[in-house]
């Protein structure tokens, strides 16, 4: 018994649409293994920015404590400054009365 030419064209038809559909998968398929590459190459990326991130915090810390040490040092210094100002304003009139005025 021949087969329906009419039934052929359509299963001719059909045959290329699931082609069509099997390529278009192919091509999927590989457009996310694209992106899971780009994904895994972001993370990385994340991963070298947040331990760029973590560095950067502890040089802040430690800038800001060598900050707050000199900060501390100035301070002590013009303690002392004043202290030899006072001194000094105290001997002055004393050198002055010693030595007598000109």
């Amino acid at each position: 018994m021949p087969i329906d030419p009419e039934l052929l064209a359509k299963f001719d038809l059909l045959i290329a649409m699931v082609r069509g559909v099997q390529s278009e998968l192919a091509e999927v398929r590989t457009e996310m293994v694209e992106v899971r590459t780009e994904m895994a190459e972001v993370r990385t990326e994340m991963t070298g920015m947040r331990t760029e991130m973590t560095e950067m915090r502890a040089e802040q810390r430690l800038t800001r404590e060598i900050v707050a040490r000199q900060g501390e040092r100035v301070a002590r210094m013009e303690g002392r400054l004043d202290e030899q100002t006072h001194i000094l304003a105290a001997l002055i009139p004393t050198k002055i009365a010693a030595v007598g005025g000109r």
